[in-house]
């Protein structure tokens, strides 16, 4: 299911912003657990049915002791996503605003025939965006944006 949806919402690829915009690392790795669903106020998309309603994805970080791991799984799915959380260290020491993730089991390639690495940008604590690594922070996926506890199913 993750890949037929990554897929989809990969269609259109909306610019980023610049770097300076959008959370550091340690920030995106303190603000991202959470219940979340693609947004939709420009862009309906009937094909993809991950909303707030309706399968949201739960994130969450687990502290492996000498590194962190990301989980999500959509609320409809017993099967799950995980990743040992990677940083990309810039020149002057410090990393990117990011978080660098590639799939356990990653079956998608890059044209070199690499797995995808899939970096996790926020613009700030209730919306992100997936931009993959071969993508040169050309574009991105859809905006995922925080459900709040009214967005909740019943």
């Amino acid at each position: 299911m993750r890949a037929f949806s990554i897929v989809i919402a990969c269609a259109v690829l909306p610019a980023l912003p610049a770097t300076a915009d959008l959370l550091s690392a340690a920030d995106v790795l303190k603000s991202i657990e959470g219940r979340w669903a693609i947004s939709y106020e420009t862009d309906p998309d009937p094909e993809l049915t991950f909303r707030c309603e309706q399968s949201a994805v739960n994130i969450w970080i687990e502290d492996a002791g000498d590194r962190f791991v990301y989980h999500s799984r959509h609320e409809d799915s017993e099967d799950g996503d995980s990743s040992i959380v990677m940083m990309t260290p810039l020149q002057d020491g410090s990393n990117a605003p990011w978080l660098l993730l590639q799939y356990d089991g990653e079956l998608r390639l890059t044209d070199d025939g690499e797995p995808v690495r899939w970096r996790l940008l926020m613009f700030d604590e209730n919306n992100f965006v997936w931009s993959r690594e071969d993508w040169e922070l050309k574009g991105s996926t859809k905006i995922r944006t925080r459900c709040l506890e009214a967005d909740a199913v019943s």
